[in-house]
This record gives structure tokens, sequence and C-alpha cells, in this order.
């Protein structure tokens, strides 16, 4: 035991894991494929949904992933679809496979990358679905009744964004959210984490259970939470970290916020090496090694000091992320996450958590409207940095 605590104090070990793990990834991604076949296959599994007007987006498994879509005929099939169907039942299909086009247009959205980075190589249009068997399993069975009772909710858009990570909020205020430079609170991330974490960890002290037992149970919630969202990429980075931590603090290992961090990075990309492509989880790993580089200096801090000093960073760190996907920058950024920040964190977060039990649905939609008029009155104050596309690559 003495010999494993001396080895995980080595600072050399987490950056040699690391280095290996990312360059394995990389391995593994570009010359490790798998083998694409679905001919006379006919019965799927639906892995996740989503519905934009008349059209159903789908990924489908069986054996592997594939995409798929498919247009509704009437309403009438769409609400009976949303009433019938839900997560891991089995499907049967008919639809004809649509080849995946390279996009040589660096400029426009690039659909077959997007797929690609997520091990997704075939792409179907389906002409006829019907349900084959409704999913037995009794963890689907309560996440599927979770999502049904949050889509019942007035203000289910924003809680499928805050909650779920299924982030539906209407175009017009993605837009606005995304030019104000607040676009990352809108994506579950490591303050959500911290946010859902803390609230319970604090529960659990009310109710006198020792500080050990608290982050067991805490650290199985947010499992069952990861399994909700589906293991996102940056819910699961958040979610593994603070697992880590937690055994790091209850067996006394004395081991780095950064190393855990380190070692957080390679267990996931171990496991699945694609989420390196995904820029959710390379912008929160980012930000997370940044601020525990200044964490010591953000404890001597008043809130408002840090909060400033923690949005500035944020902001020079996706810097580069925000030019490659947006090619602008809104320099005011910064002062707008003054506001954003403690308003999302401190209050209209955790009024979401409550209304997963309480009707306080009134409440958050009186807090939506005040947001978004807010986010459309102060757009028009911004001051943008716009840079060529040449940038892509």
């Amino acid at each position: 035991m003495l010999k494993l605590r001396k080895l995980l104090l080595c600072n050399y070990l987490y950056i040699f894991l690391f280095l290996s793990i990312l360059i394995l990834s990389f391995i593994r991604i570009k010359y490790i494929k798998e083998k694409v076949d679905i001919t006379n296959k006919k019965i799927f599994v639906i892995e996740e949904y989503h519905i934009n007007d008349l059209s159903l987006n789908l990924t489908l498994s069986n054996k592997i992933k594939i995409k798929a879509k498919y247009y509704f005929k009437d309403e009438q099939e769409k609400r009976n679809f949303v009433k019938y169907y839900d997560l891991k039942d089995k499907i049967k299909i008919d639809y004809e496979v649509v080849e995946l086009k390279k996009n040589n247009n660096k400029e426009l959205f690039n659909y077959y990358k997007y797929l690609k980075n997520k091990n997704i190589n075939i792409n179907i249009l389906i002409h006829k679905i019907s349900l084959v068997q409704k999913t037995k399993n009794p963890l689907y069975i309560i996440k599927n009744k979770i999502y049904r009772y949050i889509d019942s909710k007035k203000t289910s858009k924003y809680m499928k964004a805050f909650i779920l990570g299924n982030n539906e909020i209407d175009k017009e205020y993605k837009k606005i959210y995304q030019k104000l430079g607040i676009n990352h609170l809108f994506a579950i991330s490591g303050m959500h984490i911290s946010i859902f974490t803390m609230l319970f960890l604090k529960l659990f002290k009310l109710l006198k259970i020792d500080e050990d037992k608290r982050y067991i149970l805490v650290s199985i919630i947010l499992v069952f939470y990861m399994f909700l969202t589906s293991f996102s990429a940056s819910i699961t980075r958040a979610g593994v970290f603070f697992i880590l931590l937690a055994i790091n603090k209850i067996y006394y290992f004395y081991i780095k916020p950064i190393n855990v961090l380190l070692l957080t990075v390679s267990l996931i990309l171990f496991i699945n090496p694609y989420f390196i492509l995904d820029i959710g989880f390379i912008y929160s790993s980012l930000i997370s090694f940044f601020l525990i580089v200044y964490s010591n200096y953000l404890e001597d801090l008043s809130y408002f000091k840090s909060l400033l000093f923690v949005s500035i960073i944020s902001l020079i760190v996706s810097f580069p992320i925000t030019i490659y996907l947006n090619f602008e920058i809104n320099i005011l950024s910064f002062i707008f996450n003054l506001f954003y920040v403690p308003f999302v964190s401190i209050i209209f977060f955790p009024l979401l958590l409550i209304n997963l039990i309480l009707p306080i649905d009134f409440l958050i939609s009186f807090l939506i409207f005040i947001m978004e008029y807010i986010s459309k009155l102060v757009i028009n104050f911004s001051i943008f940095l716009t840079f060529k596309k040449i940038f892509i690559f």
C-alpha cells in the first residue's frame, strides 16, 4: 500500500499516461476502423432521438451505431411516436442508405466530419417504422419516465438544456447567447456538475451523514446522472473528475488535483477515443486545467473578483475554439458573464432542479422571460472582433 501511495504521488506518471493515451487515441481513430455492414438488418434499437417540426432524427444501434432520418406524414403520426416510442425500444424499419458525401466547402457545416467524429459511418433514410418491443431495462424505464415528465413541463426546453444536455432552445436565442459569449452556460459542464454535487453534499450534511458516506452517495447519484444524460463528453469528464477527487479524499492519496484531471481525461479517452474530437470535452478540460493551475490565487480573492478572474481566464482559454467555430469573438463577453454566471449558478439552475420536484414552472417562465429580454437588449451593445474564415483547417 505504501508503494502504491508513493507511485500515485509521482507527477511524471500522470504526464506519461496522458501523453500515451492521447497518442493512442489518435491512432485508434485514424487506423482502427470498425467493419460496417447492415445488409439484411431490419431490427434496430433506439439510442436517442430528436424531433424538429415533422422530421425525426435518430441514432440507432445493432452492433454498430447508425444515424437515421424519418419524416412524419402529419402531426398525428408525430404525436403517436412521442406517445409510444422510448429509448432502447426495438423497432423495425424499411430504409435506404444515404451516401455520406465529403464536404469540401470549409465554410459550411461538415455533416460527414461530424458523424465520423462520433464513429458513425452509415446514414439512412427511413421510409417506414414500427414498434417491435418496448424496453424492459429498469434503468431505461426510469430514464424514459423522467424524459416524459420533463417534456410535460412548460419550461421543458430550458430544463432539457440544463438538466439533460439536450439543447432545444429556440434558434433565435441560441444565436443571441452564442454572440454574447455565454452559450457555455447552456450546455452541461463542470459548473453545473459542481452545483449539482454541492447541493447534494449540503443536503446529506444536514441529514448528518458521515463525510465519507456523503461522497460515496453523491458519486452514485452522479453516475446515474451521467447515464441520464447519455454519458455526453463534458458531463462524463466533470462526473469522473468528481468521483476520482472523492476517492482521493476518502483514501487520503493526496494526489494533486491537476494530476486527478490528467487521470480523468486519460481514463475517458481510453474508453472512448472519439471524445478527443468533441469540442465540449476539449473546452471543459482546458478550462478546468487552467482554473486548477490558478486555484491558489482564486482562494484569496473576493467572490466578485474571483468571478471576474474566472470569466477572463475562460475567455482567453476558449479564444481559439470560439474563433474556430464562430469566426468572431465578443470582447465584452467576460462582462456579460459577470451577470449571467451568478444568475445561472445561484438562481436559475438550482430552481430548474427544484422544478423536478415542486411545480414552480410559473417562476421559471418569468425568469426565462427576463433573461431573454435582457439578452436581446444587451446584444445591441456588444463589440465583436471578426476573423477571416481562412483559419479553418
